[in-house]
C-alpha cells in the first residue's frame, strides 16, 4: 500500500473515531481511544490557462504552447489525540488532487498528504513523528510540464531540562520528477539536524547547532556538513560590555570539494553614553578542490557622539589572505563625521565626510587565483560588476543561492570584458525561470596574478542634504578614489575615479518626486547620467486606493560612445467591495535604447504587460479569478506570456 492511501485509510479511522464519546472520570482529563477533535478542509473547482508564444525575426515561431485546464481539489485536515489529549496529539492531512488536460483529454490523480505525532507535547520533554507524501505538476517556461512526487518523512525529539535544553530532529526527502523519457531527475536527501540553548550564567547565553546532509541531485552525491556555535556574553549588569562568539564549520562535496571553517568574535564596549568602541577578528580556511587559502580579518572601531548633533567614527581594518596561489594583505584606515543641525522650525541640516587609505599588497606563488561563491546581485536591467579584474572568462560558474542551480552564460546570463574589468548582464527569460530580479546569484571563477606589487588606494565619501520641513529635500554625494602603485608592477587595473551625484527629492502625502544628475568619471569608463521619477498616490484613504510611478533614466557613457535610455512606468490600483470583496489591478510599461557600445541593438527592449484579480468571500465560499499578459519586443526576437485562471473554493 503506498504512503498516500495508508494516509487515506487513516483520515477515514480518525473520522470514524470521532463518533466515539469521550469519557471523563468525575473532573478528570477527557480521554477517549481515538478523538477526533476538529475536522475542516475545502473543496475547489478551477480553470486555468497559459498561452506562450516566442518567434524570432526572420525564422517564424520557434516555441507556442497553449494549455487550459481542469482542477478538482479535496482538502482535509484532522486534528485530535489518542487516550489522552496529553499523551498523544495527532495532525492529519489529505490532498485529492484531479487534474485534466482540457483540449488534449489527457487526467492526472495527484494524491497527498501529511501526518504529525506529537507525544508528552505539554511535558518539558517530547517525541514527534512526521510524514508527508505530494505530487503536483511541474511546469517550465517554453519547456515541457513534469509530474513530481515528493516524499519526507523523520522523527524528532526534544528536552527542555537543564542548562543545555535541545532539539534532535532526522529527516528523509525523496523527490521524483517523471513525465519525459528524455528527463530523468531522481533527488534523495538524508538530513540530522541537531540545536540546544545553553546558559552559563545570567547574562551569557548561546546556541549550538549541526547539520548533516547526504543527497543525490541530478546524478551527483554531495554531502554537507555545518556546524555553528553561537555566544553572547555581558560583562556587568549595566551591559555595558558585550562578547559574542562564532564557530562554523561547512563542507560540501558534489561542485567540487569545499570546505569552510571560520572562527570569529566581537567585542562591544560603551564607555560612556557618548563614547563606544568595538572590535573584531576572525578566521577562515576555506579549501576549494586543490586550492585553499587562509584568512584573517581585524576591525576596530571608536563612535563618539557630541550632544546629539556632531558624531565622529574612527576605523582600523586589516585582511590578509594567505592562499596556494600566493599571499594578498589589505590595511587601512578611515574616519567619518557627521554633522546634524537644526534649522529653525522649518528644515534640518545633515552633513558627512569619509576620508580612507587603504594599502594592498599582493606576493603571488602563481599565476592564477581563485574566487568561490561571490554574491552577486541583479538590481535592474543594468548590468553589474564583477569584483576582481583579471577573470578568466572560461572558468565562471554561477549557481543559484542554495547550489541546486547551475545557470547557463548565453540562456540565462552574458558576459563581457571591457578593459580588464568583467561585467555579467541577466537575460530576462520571463516568467519564474533563469535569473530573477533581486535574487542573489553565486559566481565562481579564477583570475590571474603575476607580479608582486603594492598598491595605494585613497580618497573620501561627503554627503550634504538640506530638508524643508516634511515636504522633500535637496542632496548632493561625492565620491573619490585614486589608485598608485607604490613598488612592483600591478596586473591590475589602476583607477582614478570621481562620482558626484546631486539631486531634489520631495513627498507629500500622494505626491513625490525624485530628480538626481550623476557624473561618473574613472579611467576606464566614464559616463553622465540622469534619474527622473515621478509617483502618485490616491490622496486618502479609504475604498479603493492606488499608486502611478514613471522613472526615466538616461546614461551617456564616453568610452565605447555608448548611451542607454530607459522608461518604466508602473501602476497599481486596489479597490474594495464589501466587506470581503477586493479588485487589484498592476499595469506596467517597460522600455530600453540602446545606442553605439557593445551589442547595443541586441539589448534593445520594449515590454508591456500586467495583471487583474478579483477575490470575493462569501460566507463559506471563496471566488478567485484574475489573469496577466506580458509581451516582449527585442530586435531579433518576441516573446508573449499569458495567464488566465478562475478558482471557487468551498470551506466545511
Amino acid at each position: 500500500m503506498s504512503a498516500s492511501k495508508r494516509l487515506a485509510l487513516l483520515l477515514v479511522l480518525l473520522i470514524a473515531a470521532n463518533a466515539a464519546p469521550a469519557a471523563t472520570n468525575g473532573n478528570g482529563p477527557e480521554s477517549a481511544l481515538l478523538k477526533a477533535e476538529r475536522v475542516d478542509g475545502y473543496v475547489e473547482l478551477g480553470l486555468r490557462g497559459r498561452n506562450d508564444r516566442r518567434s524570432r525575426r526572420g525564422s517564424g515561431t520557434s516555441f507556442s504552447r497553449n494549455e487550459l485546464k481542469l482542477d478538482q481539489i479535496l482538502h482535509l485536515d484532522v486534528e485530535g489525540f489518542v487516550y489522552y489529549p496529553r499523551l498523544l496529539r495527532f495532525n492529519a492531512g489529505l490532498d485529492l488532487h484531479f487534474l485534466q488536460e482540457v483540449q488534449r483529454g489527457d487526467s492526472l490523480i495527484l494524491p497527498g498528504g501529511d501526518l504529525q505525532l506529537n507525544f508528552l507535547e505539554s511535558k518539558p520533554y517530547g517525541l514527534s513523528l512526521f510524514g508527508h507524501v505530494s505530487q503536483d505538476e511541474v511546469e517550465e517556461t517554453f519547456g515541457r510540464s513534469f509530474e513530481s512526487r515528493v516524499e519526507s518523512y523523520g522523527a524528532g525529539f526534544r528536552y527542555g531540562l537543564g542548562p543545555l535544553p535541545f532539539r534532535l530532529r532526522y529527516t528523509h526527502r525523496f523527490r521524483e520528477r517523471s513525465g519525459d523519457p528524455t528527463v530523468d531527475l531522481v533527488e534523495k536527501a538524508d538530513e540530522i539536524k541537531f540545536s540546544g540553548d545553553y546558559r552559563i550564567r545570567e547574562g551569557s547565553d548561546g546556541d549550538v547547532r549541526y547539520l548533516f546532509s547526504d543527497s543525490i541531485e541530478r546524478g551527483q552525491k554531495r554531502q554537507r556538513h555545518e556546524f555553528l556555535l553561537n555566544n553572547n556574553t555581558y560583562f556587568d549588569s549595566a551591559r555595558r560590555k558585550r562578547f559574542t562568539g562564532v564557530a562554523r564549520y561547512y563542507a560540501w562535496t558534489g561542485r567540487g570539494d569545499t570546505s569552510n571553517t571560520t572562527v570569529s568574535g566581537t567585542y562591544d564596549w560603551q564607555h560612556t553614553s557618548h563614547l563606544d568602541s568595538s572590535y573584531h577578528f576572525d578566521y577562515q580556511h576555506r579549501k576549494f578542490n586543490t586550492q585553499a587559502s587562509d584568512q584573517y580579518n581585524f576591525k576596530s572601531s571608536v563612535s563618539h557622539q557630541l550632544y546629539g548633533s556632531l558624531g565622529s567614527t574612527a576605523t582600523v581594518f586589516g585582511n590578509v589572505q594567505d592562499a596556494t596561489f600566493g599571499k594578498l594583505g589589505e590595511y587601512g584606515m578611515g574616519i567619518n563625521e557627521s554633522y546634524t543641525k537644526r534649522l529653525g522650525s522649518w528644515g534640518r541640516l545633515d552633513l558627512g565626510l569619509g576620508p580612507f587609505i587603504r594599502l594592498q599588497q599582493t606576493r603571488p606563488k602563481q599565476n592564477t587565483a581563485f574566487i568561490v561563491d561571490e554574491s552577486v546581485v541583479f538590481p535592474d536591467a543594468n548590468p553589474v560588476e564583477l569584483r576582481r579584474s583579471d577573470i578568466e572568462i572560461t572558468t565562471i560558474v554561477v549557481t543559484s543561492l542554495n547550489g541546486a542551480t547551475t545557470y547557463v552564460e548565453g540562456t540565462d546570463y552574458t558576459i563581457r570584458s571591457i578593459n580588464r574589468r568583467t561585467e555579467m548582464e541577466r537575460i530576462d527569460r520571463g516568467g519564474s525561470v533563469g535569473i530573477q530580479l533581486g535574487e542573489v546569484v553565486l559566481v565562481d571563477y579564477q583570475y590571474r596574478l603575476t607580479g608582486s606589487h603594492d598598491l595605494l588606494a585613497y580618497g573620501y565619501n561627503s554627503n550634504a542634504e538640506i530638508s524643508y520641513r516634511d515636504w522633500g529635500s535637496l542632496f548632493a554625494n561625492s565620491f573619490t578614489q585614486r589608485e598608485d602603485v607604490v613598488s612592483g608592477t600591478a596586473n591590475r587595473r589602476l583607477e582614478d575615479r570621481n562620482r558626484h551625484v546631486i539631486g531634489l527629492r520631495t513627498r507629500r502625502r500622494w505626491f513625490s518626486a525624485l530628480v538626481s544628475f550623476d557624473w561618473d568619471r574613472s579611467s576606464f569608463r566614464s559616463s553622465t547620467g540622469s534619474l527622473q521619477s515621478l509617483s502618485l498616490s490616491t490622496p486618502w484613504p479609504g475604498r479603493w486606493h492606488g499608486t502611478v510611478t514613471a522613472t526615466h533614466r538616461g546614461v551617456d557613457f564616453d568610452d565605447p560612445s555608448e548611451e542607454l535610455e530607459s522608461w518604466r512606468l508602473n501602476a497599481n490600483f486596489n479597490l474594495r467591495i464589501g466587506r470581503s470583496g477586493v479588485i487589484e489591478i498592476s499595469p506596467e510599461y517597460r522600455k530600453e535604447d540602446w545606442n553605439g557600445g557593445f551589442s547595443a541593438e541586441a539589448r534593445d527592449l520594449e515590454a508591456v504587460g500586467g495583471s487583474t484579480s478579483i477575490q470575493w468571500t462569501f460566507r463559506a465560499v471563496e471566488v478567485k479569478m484574475g489573469a496577466s499578459i506580458f509581451r516582449l519586443e527585442r530586435p531579433a526576437l518576441d516573446e508573449l506570456h499569458d495567464r488566465y485562471f478562475l478558482q471557487v473554493r468551498r470551506y466545511f
